[in-house]
């Protein structure tokens, strides 16, 4: 009687450890997660933006294309883009915004 006793004290006390690490590994993930995370909307309508590319030629084509112009937000996660003069909806996660640089001149107006 006594060795299970032992043994299922053992085991109750390897359980708390066991939980006691995973609410620590919860709210650290929690943590890591809410630093990128962003709640406000990073599109607007007019603004230029990336679009991704869902099968790029080879491994060493560009695995982005734009910039494109926003025209609409359909919802939180869906906007109407201008892809070479068609207007695409488009999921915000295949989404980058553009920001100006020498290589993409602010006057290249691809709208």
């Amino acid at each position: 009687k006594k060795a299970a006793y032992e043994l299922h004290k053992t085991i109750g006390n390897i359980m708390n450890k066991v939980q006691k690490t995973m609410n620590q590994r919860v709210k650290y993930m929690s943590k890591q997660y809410d630093k990128k995370a962003t709640f406000e909307s990073l599109f607007e309508t007019g603004q230029y933006c990336y679009v991704k590319i869902n099968v790029p030629k080879s491994k060493f084509s560009a695995r982005w294309t734009g910039p494109w112009k926003i025209v609409k937000k359909v919802n939180e996660h869906l906007y109407i883009v201008l892809v070479n003069d068609k207007e695409t909806v488009i999921n915000i996660s295949k989404m980058k915004p553009y920001s100006h640089s020498k290589y993409f001149p602010e006057n290249r107006d691809r709208s």
